[in-house]
């Protein structure tokens, strides 16, 4: 479900917010993969966030993004939207790793709260960390960390 970018709270511009909303759209077609996920996805918050480590650990100019979205629960979900807010992710692209930690069950019907975090993104990799609560109860249900890749140009 598309969520108008006027409902969408957070510190972003209104043309990011489209860009997440049109990227969620790419994933709503049918016999795309995600679809079942971007049907029922609805975006609620979108902010640039302060990087505690930055000038530290990673360069000062790094972006990173915060995306809540809330759904029902049914049997899948999904964390890749984050990638979409950065320039050279545009595209889409492939996971390498998910670790996921449960926390909580969360049962068929449960509404739910999906927060990621972009940590690292450049060139070829990207990472971002997740948690997923539970909306009626107020517990986290899951937590984890999702490395994406760029797939590689073909060489002929």
């Amino acid at each position: 479900m598309r969520t108008p970018v006027n409902l969408i709270a957070g510190n972003v511009s209104d043309v990011d917010k489209e860009r997440i909303s049109s990227a969620v759209d790419l994933l709503n077609g049918d016999g795309t993969f995600g679809a079942s996920i971007a049907q029922r996805l609805q975006v609620t918050d979108i902010n640039e966030v302060a990087d505690l480590n930055a000038g530290a650990v990673t360069p000062a100019t790094k972006k990173t993004f915060q995306i809540a979205c809330e759904m029902e629960v049914d049997s899948d979900l999904c964390t890749s939207v984050t990638y979409f807010l950065h320039e050279e992710w545009q595209n889409f692209h492939v996971s390498s790793a998910l670790n996921v930690m449960y926390h909580s069950p969360a049962t068929a019907g449960t509404r739910i709260r999906i927060v990621s975090w972009t940590v690292a993104v450049g060139g070829r990799v990207g990472s971002s960390r997740c948690e997923i609560w539970n909306q009626d109860r107020g517990v986290l249900v899951a937590s984890g960390t999702h490395m994406k890749m760029k797939p590689a140009q073909a060489r002929l």
